[in-house]
């Protein structure tokens, strides 16, 4: 009876896997079609953390020079809004940008005449694509509502279990120099909207982001936690209460939303939809949906919510600002 011949199994030397710093085994074969699949590769520049504000600060700058310069993406934005509120007499005729985490909408639409201002949120995607009048005004974008952690128990539930079960592991991969700090030193630093200022987060913000060490909280710490963090029907029912009150808290204090999928270079370039005030329904149901621990997008912990007119959110509990460092908080989708 012929043996098997066994093959050696060799380091992938093609330019994607030496870039990425990952030393797989691979067949001959395979690290072959690696070296023609990989020829040309070159791993995506890091978006650093304030890339995205940037971003959509420069296309609610754009929003506002076209409305109040009039031009035609500024004619079909006016447009719009007139088609869709027919009772509003008069259309705004200037807008002021009003952006940033510390606000509490994007825009401010000025009716001169009127002496009058309302507030407006404004969901932006660099896509030309439809917009499904029956989905929420932030269908497209990435969350409706971006709440602190601390301000849900289900937030502070997570927080110290992770603190019990998690931070001890942390401590032992790393060559730490600073103590573990008490629970009450690190939740300052957990629910922050930013870097961290506390001598322990920052030495770990440090030492994580040296080499390939970062995608040891990312791939390591927070799958393996996540997976397990499972929330009572006692915690998921607080959960939904504190959920409705806490969004429709916030969306109470935007007037209008405005939807705009496109690049508006051209008023034919982009699709637009305006949406007035936007309170969910009452929550008739929530569950925690299965986290996905393998893949990249979906490793954070989701719930869904079912309304009484059939509407489905997703809350997303996730860490903002550098993985299991700072910015624990609640998106809604």
């Amino acid at each position: 009876m012929a043996t098997k011949k066994l093959i050696e199994k060799m380091i992938c030397d093609c330019n994607k896997c030496v870039l990425s710093k990952t030393a797989k085994l691979y067949l001959p074969k395979t690290v072959d079609e690696h070296r023609i699949k990989n020829k040309d590769y070159e791993p995506k520049p890091k978006r650093k953390h304030n890339q995205n504000s940037k971003d959509e600060e420069e296309k609610l700058k754009l929003i506002a020079f076209h409305i109040n310069t009039n031009t035609l993406c500024g004619q079909k934005i006016k447009q719009s809004f007139h088609q869709t509120f027919p009772d509003e007499e008069e259309c705004f005729d200037s807008c002021k940008v009003y952006g940033g985490r510390d606000k509490k909408y994007d825009l401010g639409l000025i009716w001169s005449v009127l002496d009058r201002e309302e507030s407006c949120e404004a969901k932006m995607s660099d896509e030309k694509k439809s917009i499904d009048p029956k989905k929420s005004p932030w269908s497209n974008a990435v969350q409706g509502l971006n709440g602190i952690g601390n301000k849900f128990s289900i937030g502070r539930d997570y927080a110290k279990q992770f603190y019990d079960n998690a931070m001890d592991e942390m401590i032992a991969h790393y060559p730490l120099t600073k103590p573990k700090p008490s629970y009450e030193e690190w939740i300052s630093d957990v629910f922050k909207c930013g870097k961290p200022t506390t001598d322990f987060v920052c030495e770990l913000s440090e030492q994580s982001n040296k080499g390939s060490e970062g995608s040891y909280l990312f791939e390591t710490i927070r799958k393996k936690y996540n997976k397990t963090f499972i929330a009572s029907t006692e915690q998921l029912e607080i959960f939904k209460n504190e959920m409705f009150t806490q969004a429709n808290k916030a969306f109470a204090q935007k007037d209008f939303w405005l939807q705009i999928n496109g690049p508006m270079n051209e008023p034919d370039d982009f699709e637009i939809r305006w949406t007035g005030k936007f309170q969910i329904p009452e929550i008739i149901s929530v569950k925690q949906k299965w986290t996905n621990v393998k893949k990249y997008s979906d490793c954070n912990i989701h719930f869904q919510l079912t309304c009484s007119d059939g509407s489905i959110f997703t809350p997303i509990l996730r860490w903002g600002y550098g993985q299991c460092l700072t910015n624990l908080r609640v998106d809604l989708k």
